[in-house]
Order: C-alpha cells, then sequence, then structure tokens
C-alpha cells in the first residue's frame, strides 16, 4: 500500500473519507467523501492562527489534493454557517469551481462574504436545499439538528455501498432557542436503515453528561444584569444567533436598550434578521445613539470574545474605540468558551479590563449558566450512536485529545488524521489506503500561502530573535570599504552606550572578517555575502546567545 497518494481516485469497492481540515486540530473543517471516481466536499471553514504564525489571523484547509481533480468535485454542502465551517468558502472557492449546496441563512452568510472576496472570473452556483439534495452518484438526506446557530444540519450519505452518517456540529439541546431540536424519531429511522459508518463532532467527547440548554442562559443573564448598576458588555461568537437572542430578551427584561459592535456581529444580525429569525419588533440602537443612554439603559453586544486584536472588545480594553467608553463600575460578559491557543490573548485583555476598573464576568466566575456549548457531551453522543447503532465510528472535528476520547465510544473506529484516506466498507471495515498533502494555509495580507513560506518562518524568526541587515558598498579596484550600513531590528537600542557600544563591536568585526579574507576571495559577491553572514551571526550569538536573521546586500565597484 502507497503511504503517499496524491492522485488517489475512488472506486466502488466502498465510500472514501478523507478529512482535509478539522482533524488533530479546532477550525478549519474540510471533509471529502467519495465514490466511483466522484467527490462531493462537507464545509470549508477557517481556523484561528496562534503566535507561530505572526502577522496571520486565520489560517484555511490546503485544498490542493481536491484542486488537482476539481473536474471530478460535485458539490461543496455547508452543515452550518459557523466560521470553522463555512470561512474558508469564498477564499478557496476559485480553486474548486463547484456548485455551493446550502440552507437559506448559510446563504445569507455566503452573499457577504463572496461580496468581501468577490471571484474574478465568474460567481459560484449556490443552491438552496431544505431536505434531500441528488449529486450523483450520492443521495443525501439533510437533517435538522439541533446547534447553537440557525439551521444546522447531519448528512446522511448514500451511495450503493450503504449508508454513512456525516454528524456536523449538533446537540440534545431539547429547548432550543432557534431552529429544530434533533429529532430521535429520525435518528432511530435512519439506524434501522443501517448505518456503516458514524463520522462525528469530538468536541465534548472527553466531558461526561449533556449540555445545559441554551433556553437557561437569557434568564441567567437578566438575573446578573439586574444586579449591575452601569453600563454592560457581553461578548460571543459573532454566528451564535442563539445566544444574541438571548441576550436580547434579557436586555429587554431589564428596560435596558441594545447596541450591537462590530462589523462581523452586524452582518450576522442583519443575515438572521433577512431569514426571519430576528424580528423587526427588536430595535436596536447606534453606537452614537447609546453613547447619549444613562449607563443602567444600555447593553453592548460586542465582538471579540476570543480576545481578537481587531475586534471591538479589544479596541474597548485599550481604551481606544471611538464611541464605546467603560470605565470603573462597567461589567463585561465573556459568553464563549475559549478556543485552544487563543488563551493567552483573552487573558491579556482581561487584564486591561481589570486594570481599567470594570468587572469581568466569565462562565467559571458567574454563579450562572452564561454559556453553554452547541456541541454533545459523551452522553448525548452515547444517546446518538444508540439510535443509530453505526458498524464503525470515525472521530473528527477536535484535537488529538477529544478524537481518542469519541473513539473510545465504539468497538470499531478510528482517530484519523488530515490527509489519511479512509476506505468505508459494505461491512462496516475501515481501511486505510495512504495519505496524501493536507494541512493548513495561512492568509497572508490579501494572498494564500503555505503554512512553511518563507515569508512566514522569516516573520517568525525576526519576531524571535530580531534582524540585522548589512549593506556593503566594496570597490574592487583599490581593495577599498567604500560605505558599511549596519540596521539591527528587535536588538539594539542606540539611545544606551552599552548597546551603542554593541552596534560599534558589530562593525569593527565585519571590517576585521573582511581584511583577513584573501584578497581574490573580496571581489567575489557569494563569499562576501556568506562571511559578513557568518560574522554578524557569530557576533550576536556571542555576545547574546540570539540567532537573528540576516540579511546581506552588497555592491561591488570595479
Amino acid at each position: 500500500m502507497s503511504k503517499n497518494i496524491n492522485n488517489y481516485k475512488p472506486n466502488t469497492d466502498g465510500i472514501t473519507f478523507l478529512p482535509l481540515g478539522g482533524c488533530g486540530q479546532f477550525g478549519a473543517n474540510f471533509n471529502l467523501y467519495g465514490y466511483d471516481g466522484k467527490w462531493i466536499a462537507i464545509d470549508c471553514g477557517i481556523a484561528f492562527a496562534d503566535e507561530h504564525f505572526p502577522g496571520v489571523d486565520i489560517m484555511v484547509p490546503d485544498p490542493k489534493f481536491i484542486e488537482a481533480q476539481a473536474e471530478n468535485l460535485e458539490g461543496l454542502i455547508i452543515t452550518h454557517a459557523h466560521e470553522d465551517h463555512i470561512g474558508a468558502v469564498a477564499r478557496l472557492w476559485p480553486r474548486l469551481k463547484c456548485p455551493i449546496y446550502a440552507s437559506p441563512f448559510a446563504i445569507e452568510v455566503l452573499k457577504r462574504k463572496f461580496g468581501e472576496f468577490p471571484p474574478k472570473d465568474g460567481a459560484p452556483e449556490i443552491i438552496e436545499f431544505h431536505g434531500d439534495i441528488k449529486i450523483a452518484p450520492f443521495d443525501i438526506e439533510a437533517i435538522p439538528v439541533a446547534h447553537s446557530i440557525p439551521e444546522a444540519f447531519a448528512l446522511a450519505i448514500t451511495t450503493e455501498t450503504g449508508t454513512v452518517l456525516h454528524s456536523g456540529d449538533w446537540n440534545l439541546d431539547p429547548k432550543p432557542v432557534v431552529g429544530e431540536a434533533t429529532s430521535e424519531k429520525r435518528f432511530k429511522a435512519l439506524g434501522k436503515k443501517g448505518v456503516l459508518a458514524y463520522i462525528g463532532d469530538s468536541t465534548n467527547a472527553p466531558v461526561d453528561g449533556f449540555s445545559a440548554s441554551e433556553s437557561e442562559v437569557s434568564p441567567s443573564f437578566e438575573k446578573l444584569f439586574k444586579r449591575c448598576t452601569g453600563k454592560i458588555a457581553v461578548t460571543l461568537f459573532s454566528s451564535n444567533i442563539s445566544r444574541v437572542l438571548g441576550v436580547v430578551k434579557a436586555a429587554q427584561g431589564c428596560k435596558r436598550s441594545i447596541c450591537i459592535a462590530g462589523r462581523s456581529l452586524a452582518n450576522m444580525v442583519e443575515n438572521a434578521r433577512a431569514c426571519g429569525y430576528i424580528s423587526d419588533d427588536i430595535k436596536f440602537v447606534s453606537e452614537d445613539e447609546a453613547q447619549s443612554l444613562s449607563k443602567n439603559k444600555v447593553v453592548y453586544i460586542v465582538t471579540g470574545s476570543q480576545g481578537e486584536d481587531r475586534a471591538a472588545l479589544a479596541k474597548i480594553s485599550r481604551g481606544m474605540h471611538p464611541r464605546i467608553k467603560l470605565g470603573k463600575g462597567d461589567t463585561v460578559f465573556f459568553s464563549a468558551r475559549s478556543i485552544p491557543g487563543n488563551e493567552r490573548g483573552i487573558l491579556d485583555m482581561k487584564n486591561l479590563l481589570l486594570e481599567s476598573g470594570l468587572d469581568v464576568i466569565d462562565p467559571q466566575n458567574a454563579g450562572e449558566i452564561i454559556h453553554v456549548s452547541g456541541h454533545p457531551r459523551r452522553g448525548e453522543i452515547q444517546k446518538m450512536l444508540g439510535w443509530v447503532k453505526p458498524k464503525s465510528l470515525i472521530a473528527i472535528h477536535g484535537e488529538h485529545q477529544q478524537q481518542v476520547a469519541h473513539a473510545k465510544m465504539h468497538d470499531n473506529s478510528i482517530v484519523p488524521i488530515n490527509g489519511q484516506i479512509l476506505l468505508i466498507k459494505s461491512d462496516g471495515t475501515l481501511e486505510t489506503k495512504g495519505y496524501t498533502e493536507a494541512g493548513l494555509q495561512a492568509v497572508d495580507f490579501d494572498r494564500i500561502v503555505d503554512f512553511d513560506h518563507a515569508a512566514i518562518s522569516e516573520r517568525r524568526k525576526m519576531s524571535f530573535n530580531g534582524a540585522v541587515m548589512v549593506s556593503l558598498v566594496y570597490d574592487i579596484i583599490d581593495d577599498d570599504i567604500l560605505d558599511l550600513q549596519i540596521t539591527t531590528l528587535g536588538l539594539l537600542d542606540m539611545n544606551r552606550p552599552t548597546d551603542k557600544k554593541s552596534f560599534d563591536g558589530l562593525e569593527e568585526a565585519i571590517d576585521r572578517a573582511i581584511s583577513k579574507m584573501p584578497k581574490k576571495a573580496r571581489t567575489k559577491h557569494d563569499e562576501l555575502t556568506n562571511k559578513i553572514r557568518a560574522c554578524s551571526k557569530r557576533y550576536f550569538r556571542e555576545l547574546f546567545r540570539a540567532r537573528p536573521l540576516v540579511e546581506i546586500h552588497i555592491t561591488l565597484l570595479d
């Protein structure tokens, strides 16, 4: 069996499952199903970048494998409109060029995204679905499930081999604020029909019990709001429309006006209003109008729950928001979990808020339910497996810890990695056929680059070790240095005498190194460059164990 298959073609021996994102990580969900030479893709989301990608905010799944077979990609189906499932569609669609199938709410989200990143050569075909989807050779049933956003679906995917269930994001909330409850009857019927494999959400698999209901959040907020005498700000995921409605209801119960702050949140609210999930009776005040209200008469719903540097709450915490000023006596509620990797940024922001005299309330110290997860805990997953009775389980959507906990809930299970090509056979057997290129790409400015792109590697090195730029003009005829300019970044402070002395020492070290070179070597660009680079690296390594990025520019005059 080949371990590296970049041109794998699915056949009819079984249903091929290939995760290209979302395994071993949170976010960037991008999954392929293949049969009889054809593929469908499920979701195409973003992930947050961490400190290893300086200057980069978001990552997207690497689509190279399916891009090379785009003529056999029959469609992209969106299970729901959370960013980790839909956020990369507009950026990657020009490389896929396939029809997109989405619910009405997800289509509203996609319209805005394609408006922000319009394809250069033709608009995508976006097809609205409500139930069954026929994409030969696949028959797909979209089954409504409870989640923290409108119109979330699980997908029952059927071929001549049999049926597999792709769960999407779901839970067993009996009283969802938005959308339908997950139907026990429907999934039991699917189980009676027969399910070869359950490909499911691992996010909360290590957590015992059942999730609380979203309907419990709003009464908790109202109780807490009534204790607040100053301004209130609530930060949450922009796409969590259920939570937005819960905060609105609580604010109304306290006779407070509601102000939306943050572009992504404002857009999502408009999407929800367009689809009827936020009624016209609910009115929001503008940021300017909110400024004129008494402190105890306003609730701000703001972006920035993950510590994002450019979000509304980050600006508020630094005192840099042009229209929203919070201070002593005001309260900020964090109504969201911390995505792994974002903890440091969130903590820094909380500290800034606390230093300004604000009260900071999060799910850990609230004493009330101000956040519930939209993902199933262990008890909910066990119920679903009891309903569906799959012959096998493929644990996706989570880091390795979550996947392993999920996989332990079935005797015939696997913890895949991104790029692992799995064949689901008619008896439920899972066979690894090989591996293909997969991983993450970085959205760097207005381009998408590989995670190991030289620009990011250099930026990372500079962020940890600084940089040295040396510019040399050398006269070959007179064997003389006409000009030597040295610039350092992140290494020396020229206003400090000790650093000035270190800078002068570097100039002297380079001068000595050049003078010790054979005369013929001093006439060769490459040899001069290598000598100066080695000298600069050695100097800073010996000075304070730094390993800076060194760039050399040499002009030879003859």
